[in-house]
């Protein structure tokens, strides 16, 4: 198969947690170039760049300025309690997974911080028409209280036309 980018979409948050142990062992030194040629050749470039930028917040060289930065107030959003992310994915979503089309990044994330999370299983190469009539019977068999609709895309044509066409629809 081929390769349309250098690496699929990641979970940032995982793969920090993966680096993290490799980082201890380097005792707080920052790795040459390379060290990170090899991790990138290795373990791949998102972890050769993760371990890089956990290296740097280690290193006491930058360990002030970067306890300063992180000082600073940060203003969060909690997610709703209850609320389910329904995904409208992209055109091509299951012929081409690697270009993340199919919003599983988002979608694991999300569950991450709580959420409900469900696919709507819309055609992939799918008409616009004919996506919003599956949108329309898989929104009325929906049996959350709140829902977020999470589109990417072509599905958000496909979820548009779903609104113009079935206004109706109890969600």
């Amino acid at each position: 198969m081929s390769r349309y980018y250098i690496s699929a979409p990641v979970d940032e948050i995982e793969l920090a947690a993966d680096v993290a142990s490799a980082v201890a062992e380097m005792r707080e030194s920052i790795p040459g170039s390379a060290a990170l040629r090899d991790l990138a050749r290795d373990r791949g470039l998102d972890f050769a760049t993760m371990f890089f930028y956990q290296a740097l917040r280690s290193a006491p060289l930058h360990r002030a300025f970067i306890d300063a930065v992180d000082s600073q107030p940060i203003e969060v959003d909690r997610s709703p309690v209850g609320a389910k992310i329904l995904i409208v994915p992209a055109l091509f979503y299951s012929n081409y997974p690697e270009a993340g089309a199919d919003a599983s990044l988002a979608g694991h994330i999300a569950q991450n911080c709580g959420f409900a999370v469900e696919r709507i299983p819309i055609k992939s190469v799918g008409t616009i028409a004919e996506n919003a009539a599956i949108i329309n019977r898989f929104l009325e068999k929906e049996q959350a209280e709140k829902i977020w609709i999470f589109s990417v895309s072509k599905g958000t044509a496909d979820f548009r036309v779903f609104l113009q066409k079935f206004s109706d629809c109890p969600a």
